[in-house]
């Protein structure tokens, strides 16, 4: 069973939103949890839809609180909401006959409300005592000094009363593999998201981990958390099958393709098989010449965007991050012209 938390900061940017759907493809998560989506709730609705998930809960933004939560989760999961708020989307799911509670979790970014954050998770620790419970999100909050380079020190008591909430609710911190810092302005870097279990679920998922994505899109990286230990997804190669994209037919070169091979009466195999097997042929070639360019770009700078993680500290890297992430937007601006 796996889980993704991202706050995505805006799901109007095409990279962004293309960005999650290879992320979702790839690891194919049995639940999503986003914030900062800046999306009104029938908007987030038809999103979830478009990306496979036709269960999920959406809290609009509020003002300048909140920024938009969803949650949603694939069809065969049975799952209860238990309440939903700018601040936390909190649920009951069953796994493997198992009742697990999860809570996907966003921090008030303006510092002095976060106190009603931490009030909110004190609330919530108190509700379903005997079910597992695992709690992630953006917290807007580190929980020590080595957990941000750049910038201001953190006020202790800041730090401090985010350990005594995490204490008050007895959570334990899972985990994690990638980078320490999961937020980055450039300059600045922080570890302000995570994921934290209670003793019973910890008991009964010892293997659950969690996993720091770079996907080269918002200033946040998703999490990944697998509860079960089979680690994260990796892309699984081998010859794809033909597959005809519907945003072909956009194109005026796609039905000039199959009008020719139609009318073409000087091939071996002129029948109906022998000319699907054509265009199939024809089409995947023109796709991949002349449409299939943008994705492959896209995959080569987010390879190149691996080699400047976002944490590094030279200007030289900063700047090439920089530029390799403004390339990334560009070309997935024009990914979604041809969809």
């Amino acid at each position: 069973m796996s889980l993704i938390s991202w706050n995505v900061g805006g799901l109007g940017n095409p990279s962004t939103f293309n960005a999650l759907k290879k992320l979702l493809r790839v690891q194919d998560p049995d639940f999503v949890f986003l914030m900062e989506t800046k999306k009104k709730k029938q908007v987030m609705e038809r999103v979830c839809s478009k990306l496979g998930y036709a269960n999920c809960r959406a809290v609009e933004r509020t003002g300048k609180q909140g920024g938009g939560l969803v949650f949603f989760w694939k069809d065969n999961m049975n799952v209860s909401v238990i309440d939903a708020t700018t601040g936390f989307i909190d649920v009951l799911a069953l796994i493997e006959g198992k009742q697990v509670r999860l809570t996907g979790f966003y921090g008030s970014p303006e510092t002095g409300e976060r106190r009603h954050s931490w009030e909110a998770l004190r609330r919530l620790s108190h509700l379903y005592p005997h079910v597992a419970w695992f709690v992630f999100g953006d917290f807007n909050e580190i929980l020590k000094c080595e957990e941000k380079c750049g910038g201001r020190l953190r006020p202790a008591v800041q730090m401090d009363n985010f350990i005594r909430v995490i204490n008050d609710c007895s959570l334990q911190e899972m985990e994690f593999s990638g980078t320490m810092f999961t937020w980055s302005n450039g300059r600045v870097h922080e570890r302000l998201d995570r994921g934290f279990m209670d003793t019973m679920a910890a008991d009964e998922f010892p293997r659950a981990h969690e996993f720091h994505v770079e996907v080269g899109a918002s200033d946040h990286l998703p999490l990944v958390f697998d509860l079960e230990g089979t680690g994260l997804q990796r892309k699984v190669g081998g010859k794809r099958r033909f597959m005809f994209e519907n945003f072909w037919v956009k194109e005026q070169r796609c039905g000039d393709i199959v009008k020719e091979v139609w009318e073409n009466q000087s091939m071996v195999d002129n029948n109906l098989l022998g000319k699907i097997t054509k265009c199939a042929k024809e089409l995947s070639f023109w796709n991949k010449t002349v449409i299939g360019h943008v994705p492959r770009k896209i995959a080569e700078l987010k390879a190149s965007l691996q080699q400047f993680p976002i944490d590094v500290q030279s200007d030289h890297d900063r700047k090439q991050r920089a530029v390799i992430k403004t390339e990334l937007e560009k070309y997935a601006e024009e990914e979604s012209m041809w969809k």
